[in-house]
C-alpha cells in the first residue's frame, strides 16, 4: 500500500509536508465531505481532518471509533479496515496557536498572527510563513506535531 494522508485545505497540505510527507503522498480534497468519502472509497490509510465544532460532520465519521484524544487531537479508527482519521481540534488555527503556546514560539516571529481569529483570515495567504512557523515547531520537538506524525507513519 502507498503511503497517503488525505487533507481537507492547503494549509492542511503543508503540516503534511513538514511532517516529512512529498506531495505525492498527499491528497487534497475540498472539504471534511470528500476527504472522508476519498478515505472510503480508495485504498488510502489516513485522513486528517478539523472538528469544526457547530457545523454539520460527515455521516462517515459514525463508522469509526473513538481510539484516543491526546494533544487537542482526536484519533479514530475503523475496525474492519483499520482506516485512522485524525481530528485536529477544534480548527487547525487554534490547534497551532496551541501549539505555538505550549513550545513557546511566537507566531508573531515568521509575520503571522499570534490569535486563531487572525490566523484564519490570513493563513491561505501566507502558507510560506506558516511553512516556516510549522518547520520550527517540529524543530522544537512539539508533542502535538510528534503525535502526527508518528500516527500517520505508524497507519503504514
Amino acid at each position: 500500500m502507498i503511503k497517503k494522508a488525505i487533507v481537507e485545505c492547503n494549509p492542511d497540505e503543508i503540516l503534511m509536508q513538514v511532517l516529512g510527507l512529498s506531495k505525492k503522498e498527499i491528497v487534497h480534497q475540498d472539504n471534511k465531505g470528500e476527504v472522508c468519502k476519498y478515505l472510503e472509497k480508495f485504498d488510502t490509510k489516513v485522513a486528517i481532518i478539523d472538528e469544526d465544532p457547530g457545523s454539520a460532520q460527515p455521516n462517515h465519521l459514525k463508522k469509526f471509533k473513538l481510539v484516543e484524544e491526546k494533544f487537542e487531537t482526536i484519533k479514530l479508527i475503523q475496525a474492519n479496515t483499520s482506516k485512522v482519521i485524525l481530528i485536529i481540534k477544534p480548527r487547525l488555527e487554534e490547534w497551532v496557536i496551541y501549539q505555538c503556546k505550549r513550545s513557546g514560539i511566537n507566531p508573531n516571529k515568521f509575520h503571522l498572527p499570534d490569535t486563531a481569529k487572525e490566523l484564519k483570515k490570513v493563513i491561505n495567504y501566507r502558507l510560506e510563513r506558516f511553512r516556516e512557523l510549522l518547520k520550527e515547531l517540529y524543530k522544537s520537538e512539539n508533542e502535538g506535531l510528534k503525535y502526527l506524525r508518528d500516527e500517520i507513519n505508524q497507519a503504514y
